[in-house]
């Protein structure tokens, strides 16, 4: 005999094996069931020539078929329960020896009794028989080993998987299977005993567990056929054979079992401390709790099945119900015993963070902020579960990009073959809508949902009962009888009993009875009166100050809030006493010490409430409009995270909260630092957060400086604008950096301020034009997404000089103090917003724009005008090397990184030049060609071009509306190409999309008509 592999000898040794056997194992008839031989044999008889022609075991699916087709389920039924009914049926050795190898679990496709007659011969009289494996959520722990009949069972005739369409069907039905039943078929070392290398039924099997997106164990098939290829075949699969006779073989696994299965291998438990807290009050369970921790048995067994089957697992529940305490001392020593590594982490930073941290120093020094890609370097070989566990406050303490970008995270971590990973989220149920925000990425957040509810009277009495025989307790039958009702309100809260039991065993000298608790108030009293008694413990004037940081400990969610010491001296409630750095700490120290608030563990300085019933209380304490006010912290909060990881900022909802309260809170330098670049980033009180930013302990020049390196262009112009009233000390150094910008209008502005003339426009030099040789281009395209740009052909156009950039507010400026137009609706005055100066004038007519490009002419003696339509597409789209048409000032295919448009801009106009540095300027270097703002041009409007116009064309002679070419930053990807004709205006027309850029000749142009 070949020997079993040491593996499989270890697995058996520690409970970890499940056999599943086939009908083959049948004894057969007369003196037994069927075997499948037989039942074909039988099958074919009863049909005669309209079977198969001579079939064979492997053809019993589709004979079943077939018989049930013609002669019907009922009949298929009845043939089944001749040929495999027999209630005690004698056993097969192989049978018999394969259950006694079982310690938890039998499986089986037979569905004759044979295996439950195997599992009574080897003394398993108390087992429990899932013959629906579909709908078996739960079977008694007290009744193993279960028998799993994943076939049905012949005394339950419409549940026989037995036809080919039913075996098909089956086959990839693992998200069907009932949880107990999938959790034993994806986390033990399957046995598969009693089928042919081509068994129909271990086909089905093998097709079901690969079905399932989790890993699971070694799998072996003892058999006593020697094929190589089908053995070969098996082997690539994954599985191990082990040949020889059958008998020898479960011989020896049968000799290796441990009855008492696997053994938990936990921290010792503090005896003197279960002695005095035999009830944890306001404390959850730990996994050193085990041994204390009564009442969940179900749940600890059910919700293991369901985590270690499935990659993302949700425990959902009311405050109170005591998740928290299922997890760590019902789940966590369940996965240990099943050889899962378990990291459990709360969401007090970002989830990646900390997830990293609780993997120990390798996870703590990976560089990566990809999670999968630094779970991939630090989780060990063993399967892993993570859990994540008060899920409330990722949403409450992570801002809304960092979120995002963790779910999409997460996503790739749970699909991800090359990770054993199952993640694990517990949430309250009043938060179970915030995850609609993780689908997608993540698919199906719900599905794989465990509602923790609370206690029956069943279970509260198993509670009572353990509990009294462990610490010896004298509970009172009346008491018992008295708090169920009581506490009975669709359930009894977990944290309530332990809550009342606590309070009635501290005042009591020997037995919980009736008497004390009605002493205390019963449970109204004793609920009601817990906070108030430990307040009573302290002076009159540090009772105040107690209320006061507890209501700063309560999120504006109503949840118990994490905070330090320094947080809550700086909370604003804190203003309504007065209070010095030692008093508070004396009275933080008085509220740990009577168990109302505890440290966080793991988090240095960190406290938090014992427990969110505690923040119900103390919400009642707390004014309307102080609501408001946690809201604004808590964007801060999150702010500060979004921008640390993701630089991003607070959306305008947000940053108006932020606005609404700025001058009550105490800003920390991180918070302050946001804000200061919110501020400026949306150009808003610039100088009241530079203000409080210098007050909270930054350094506003090294703020400066690192804006510059790192901001957007419009929060450095926002910045200029503001050093050009302020007298700071890095001033120099700040306009040196600017000078040497990437960004054109920062390089202006800081040209500007070192003249020390910051309003005024500079006049334009040769370099603020751009020289176009004269030369042919090719004018149009054939392309049928530009409308009206047909057809293509080639035109000769002389030498001109465009204007680098649109013509800015700035310079407009001058035009209207001159008293020569009216001054754009938005500008509010004669001079433009300091944060417009270098953005595009726009709300100007066509007839405008020309007026000044003739006005600005005389200024500069050159015959200013506004750029024909085929000087203005040359300049655009035209690669003079290449003697190549672009449809984009960059290229062929559009790219939202290169030009403002509604295809990813800002939704309004930006500082000329923001997009150069991605390379969206033409091959010209003309800036801001495609998108931003149009540009009026010269030429009347024409539906195509005519093709008769080769020297200088200029378009009709006469026309109703004119050009204007460009695209801007509310239009499409196509609109703001440089071959677009499509936009025509009334040249009256004034809108926040049109501009205009001025152009002049170098060299003798043909005569205009």
């Amino acid at each position: 005999m070949r020997r079993l592999p040491a593996e499989l000898l270890e697995a058996v040794a520690a409970g970890d094996v499940v056999p599943v056997v086939g009908d083959s194992l049948n004894l057969g008839r007369p003196a037994g069931p069927a075997t499948p031989e037989q039942l074909v044999a039988v099958l074919r008889d009863r049909m005669g020539a309209e079977s198969l022609g001579r079939p064979t075991y492997r053809d019993l699916p589709l004979l079943a078929a077939q018989y049930e087709a013609m002669r019907g389920p009922h009949a298929l039924g009845r043939l089944i329960q001749e040929e495999l009914g027999q209630s005690r049926p004698p056993v097969k050795d192989a049978l018999l020896l394969a259950a006694k190898t079982c310690t938890e679990a039998l499986i089986t496709t037979s569905v004759s009794h044979s295996a439950e007659a195997a599992l009574i011969l080897a003394g398993h009289r108390r087992h429990t028989v899932i013959a629906d494996p579909i709908n078996a959520a739960y079977a008694s722990s007290s009744h193993r080993p279960w028998l799993i009949k994943l076939a049905g069972c012949v005394s339950r005739p419409e549940s026989v998987v037995i036809s080919q369409d039913q075996l098909m069907w089956f086959s990839t039905a693992m998200d069907q299977v009932g949880i107990l039943v999938r959790g034993i078929l994806l986390t033990k070392t399957l046995v598969f005993i009693g089928y042919a290398l081509d068994d129909p039924y271990l086909e089905m099997l093998h097709t079901l567990l690969q079905t399932s997106p989790t890993h699971s164990r070694r799998r072996y098939i003892v058999t006593d056929q020697k094929i190589p290829a089908m053995a070969a075949i098996w082997g690539r699969r994954g599985y191990e054979l082990i040949s020889g006779e059958l008998t020898e073989s479960l011989t020896e696994l049968a000799s290796r079992v441990n009855p008492r299965g696997r053994s938990l291998h936990l921290a010792p438990s503090d005896r003197q401390l279960f002695a005095l807290r035999p009830f944890r009050f306001l404390d959850y369970f730990t996994e050193a709790d085990l041994e204390v921790f009564f009442g969940r048995d179900h749940d600890s067994a059910l919700l293991a099945s369901m985590v270690v089957s499935s990659p993302f697992t949700l425990i959902v529940g009311p405050s109170g119900v005591g998740k928290t305490s299922l997890v760590n001392a019902g789940l966590v020593p369940k996965l240990h015993a099943e050889g899962f590594n378990t990291y459990a982490v709360r969401a007090l930073q970002h989830p990646v963070t900390e997830i990293l941290a609780a993997i120990g120093p390798e996870g703590a020094h990976v560089a990566s902020d990809d999670l999968h890609d630094a779970l991939r370097q630090t989780l060990p070989g063993k399967p892993t579960v993570v859990i994540i566990d008060q899920f409330e406050e990722f949403f409450m303490r992570v801002g809304p990009e960092s979120r995002e970008q963790f779910a999409r995270q997460l996503s790739e971590c749970l699909a991800s073959e090359s990770l054993d990973l199952r993640v694990v989220v517990v949430i309250r149920e009043d938060f179970l809508h915030c995850l609609l925000e993780l689908e997608p990425p993540i698919d199906h957040v719900f599905k794989n949902r465990y509602a923790v509810r609370p206690f029956t009277r069943s279970q509260a009495m198993q509670f009572f009962a353990s509990t009294a025989q462990r610490f010896a307790i004298d509970i009172a039958p009346a008491l018992v009888s008295r708090l169920l009702d009581d506490l009975d309100n669709g359930g009894i809260d977990p944290a309530q009993l332990q809550i009342v039991c606590h309070v009635l065993h501290v005042n009591s000298s020997s037995v919980l009875g009736l008497d004390a608790y009605e002493r205390l108030g019963g449970t109204s009293g004793i609920l009601a009166a817990y906070l108030d008694s430990t307040l009573e413990q302290l002076r009159p004037d540090l009772r105040e100050v107690a209320k006061v940081i507890l209501a700063c400990m309560v999120s504006a969610d109503r949840t118990k809030a994490m905070m330090t010491t320094t947080e809550i001296e700086r909370d604003t409630l804190m203003t309504r006493v007065t209070v010095s750095s030692a008093t508070l700490q004396q009275v933080i120290d008085e509220l740990v010490k009577w168990r109302v608030i505890r440290p966080v563990p793991g988090r240095d300085r960190v406290l938090e409430l014992a427990h969110d019933l505690l923040a119900q209380k103390i919400w009642a304490w707390i004014e309307p409009a102080e609501v408001e006010r946690k809201y604004a912290r808590q964007i801060l909060h999150q702010s500060v995270m979004d921008f640390d990881r993701l630089r991003a900022l607070p959306g305008p909802i947000q940053w108006a909260t932020i606005e609404r309260y700025r001058e009550e809170i105490s800003f920390s330098p991180e918070q302050a630092r946001v804000a200061l670049r919110t501020a400026l980033h949306r150009d808003e009180n610039v100088a009241w957060w530079m203000e409080t930013a210098a007050l909270a302990g930054l350094d506003i020049g090294r703020e400066l400086v690192l804006l510059i390196e790192s901001a957007d262009p419009e929060a450095q112009l926002a910045a200029l604008d503001w050093l050009m009233a302020a007298d700071h000390a890095s001033k120099a150094d700040i306009l040196d950096r600017c000078l040497e910008s990437a960004y054109p209008a920062i390089r202006r502005t800081a040209q500007r301020l070192t003249r020390g003339h910051y309003e005024a426009a500079a006049t334009l030099t040769d370099d603020d034009f751009v020289v176009i040789a004269s030369g042919e281009f090719l004018f149009g395209t054939e392309d049928p997404r530009f409308e009206h740009s047909q057809p293509a052909y080639r035109v000769h156009v002389s030498s001109y000089a465009l204007q680098r950039f649109p013509v800015t507010n700035l310079e407009y400026a001058d035009f209207v103090r001159a008293g020569l137009a009216r001054s754009p609706e938005h500008w509010g005055s004669e001079n433009p917003p300091l944060r417009l100066m270098e953005h595009p004038v726009t709300q100007i007519s066509w007839h405008e724009a020309n007026a000044f490009c003739a006005w600005y002419g005389e200024r500069i003696q050159r015959p200013v005008r506004l750029p024909t339509a085929a000087e203005w597409e040359k300049a655009a789209g035209w690669d003079p090397v290449a003697q190549q048409k672009h449809p984009w000032a960059w290229g062929d295919q559009y790219d939202s990184r290169k030009a403002n448009t509604r295809t990813g801009g800002p939704g309004k106009t930006t500082a000329i030049g923001q997009y150069s540095p991605a390379g969206g300027d033409s091959p010209y270097g003309v800036v801001d060609m495609c998108g931003n703002t149009f540009d009026w041009v010269s030429d009347w409007w024409a539906s195509t071009h005519d093709t008769t116009c080769y020297q200088d064309p200029v378009g009709p002679r006469r026309g109703q509306h004119k050009c204007a070419r460009g695209g801007s930053w509310a239009g499409s990807a196509e609109g703001a190409s440089a071959v677009s004709n499509k936009y025509s205006l009334a040249p009256d027309t004034r809108n926040e999309y049109v501009g205009f850029r001025m152009a002049y000749s170098l060299a003798r142009q043909s005569e205009r008509d």
